[in-house]
């Protein structure tokens, strides 16, 4: 959603920061459970790589801002 609010300059959440708040929420909690959790070798990567994504969303929508 971070993606496309960039792109288009639309909003899809009624709030400004609804979907920027809630990428930041799951970064919180993706880093918690990689830290705290016994995950297998390919769910550690794949919560990684969904951080690493989510970052980068992140990143280029506090650019737009």
């Amino acid at each position: 959603m971070l993606k496309f609010e960039k792109r288009t300059g639309e909003r899809v959440s009624a709030s400004r920061l609804g979907h920027y708040n809630k990428a930041i929420e799951t970064v919180t909690y993706l880093k918690r459970i990689i830290s705290n959790e016994h995950l297998s070798k390919s769910e550690r990567k794949l919560a990684t790589n969904m951080v690493k994504k989510l970052n980068r969303s992140i990143w280029e929508w506090e650019d737009r801002v």
